[in-house]
C-alpha cells in the first residue's frame, strides 16, 4: 500500500470511527447495542492509527511522514520526490 491509499484510508476510518461514536447519544441506557457501538468505533480509530503508522511512510527512506501537513511533494526526511 502507498502512502496515499493509506492516508486516505485512515481518514476515511477515522471518520466512521467518530460517525459511530455520534450513534452512542441516541442511548439512554447502556445496552449489549451500546456496548457494540463503543467497541467498533474504538476497533475504527485504533485501525486507523494502525494503518498510518505502518503504510503512511516514505517509499524512499521509510520515515513516518507527517501526519499533521497537508500532503507533500517532497519527503521532509530524505527530500527525494514522493511521486505517484
Amino acid at each position: 500500500m502507498n502512502y496515499r491509499k493509506a492516508r486516505n484510508l485512515s481518514l476515511i476510518l477515522v471518520l466512521l470511527g467518530i460517525f459511530a461514536s455520534l450513534f452512542l447519544f441516541a442511548f439512554e441506557e447502556i445496552t449489549a447495542l451500546f456496548i457494540a457501538l463503543v467497541v467498533i468505533s474504538l476497533a475504527l480509530i485504533i485501525c486507523s492509527c494502525v494503518v498510518t503508522i505502518k503504510f503512511y511512510r516514505c517509499p524512499h527512506c521509510h520515515v513516518l511522514l507527517p501526519i499533521r501537513s497537508a500532503p507533500r511533494e517532497y519527503c521532509p526526511s530524505c527530500g527525494k520526490k514522493l511521486g505517484l
